[in-house]
């Protein structure tokens, strides 16, 4: 059984411009032969909980970028609930590299995240329980919601990795080249320069994943003090996963078969994921759908104050809402 275990890796990093939030639990999580995951989880700060949000990262992200928007859901009267992805932030890196953010397939995020939320939200988190996803980890989700009676009553999605903006290499191209190079056993190997990863000091010169200079300053001076929490450029393997994890999600029967009510969010100046596939799987939910945040880049969360203002609009538009199941069916986890 999946079990809780006490590690110096679990400790969060905090700075005068960035402090750890109050209240904090965090530990280690076992959640598979030689893969633990580092959890945090609070408590909200109002007298009477309205449920549990859990926030699931983007690639290459970590639980101490989120500070902020902690600190923002806890205020609203939920508790929150995150993990760091295996091969990111002091979870176990996989695929023999430690700076490489490796998985063979998106089905092992799929396995941490059911693991996470039978042993640690669950049990100690309020319900209803809902979910906040961006980009990579928006991808996971929205791909569990086909199945029936899952945990999350409903999820939010911001920036979802659904494809790639039209500017970058095209997709199919990317997932027959990886898909041929761990054919042949080259998997565990980073990609380096041949894909635009976005790192943390991309963003210091491009400003591609956010307008706002104060904060992309913030989420510096937290790699600065601790560079371990990145993971560096993805591996090929990596890719080929996320090929095949984007090629169905794509599929215009896709969003038919998604049973829990997701609001996709996406900003009009997004030139990481697609914003065209994003519109796409909006108009085919059935319960949802979708918010064009107008001038927006690839992190509404952490974007000028106007973008998260729209943002946040529509999250609470959204969330609570109205439970859609009934209250007999058990959660698939």
């Amino acid at each position: 059984m999946p079990k809780a275990v006490t590690s110096s890796l679990m400790d969060l990093v905090g700075l005068r411009k960035n402090p750890i939030p109050r209240g904090a639990v965090c530990e280690m999580l076992e959640c598979g032969p030689k893969v633990k995951v580092r959890y945090a989880r609070w408590k909200p700060t109002t007298q009477r909980a309205r449920g549990t949000v859990c926030l699931f990262h983007g690639r290459n992200e970590f639980i101490e970028k989120y500070f902020e928007v902690i600190g923002e859901l806890r205020k609203r009267g939920f508790a929150v609930a995150t993990m760091d992805w295996r091969g990111q932030g002091r979870s176990t890196r996989t695929g023999g590299l430690s700076s490489a953010g490796h998985v063979d397939d998106f089905r092992e995020y799929d396995a941490d995240m059911r693991v996470f939320m039978r042993e640690v939200v669950l049990p100690d988190c309020p319900p209803p329980y809902y979910a906040l996803a961006h980009s990579m980890g928006a991808a996971v989700l929205i791909n569990a919601a086909c199945e029936t009676g899952g945990p999350f009553d409903r999820i939010v999605a911001s920036s979802p990795m659904i494809s790639l903006h039209a500017g970058q290499t095209p997709r199919g191209l990317l997932g027959g080249i990886a898909g041929a190079a761990s054919f042949f056993g080259l998997g565990s190997l980073p990609i380096g320069s041949f894909f635009d990863t976005h790192t943390a000091r991309d963003v210091a010169s491009s400003h591609r994943l956010s307008s706002d200079v104060a904060r992309i300053e913030r989420n510096l001076a937290i790699v600065d003090k601790a560079p371990e929490l990145t993971s560096g450029p993805p591996t090929i393997g990596w890719l080929h996963a996320a090929s095949r994890i984007m090629r169905r999600l794509s599929d215009p029967d896709f969003a038919e078969r998604v049973h829990v009510p997701v609001l996709l969010t996406i900003g009009t100046l997004d030139t990481v994921v697609s914003v065209q596939a994003a519109e796409l799987m909006g108009r085919g939910l059935k319960n949802g759908g979708l918010v064009l945040v107008p001038g927006g880049k690839h992190e509404l969360m952490m974007d000028l104050d106007r973008v998260r203002d729209r943002f946040w609009g529509a999250f609470d538009a959204f969330v609570p809402g109205t439970r859609v199941y009934s209250p007999f069916e058990e959660p698939i986890l």
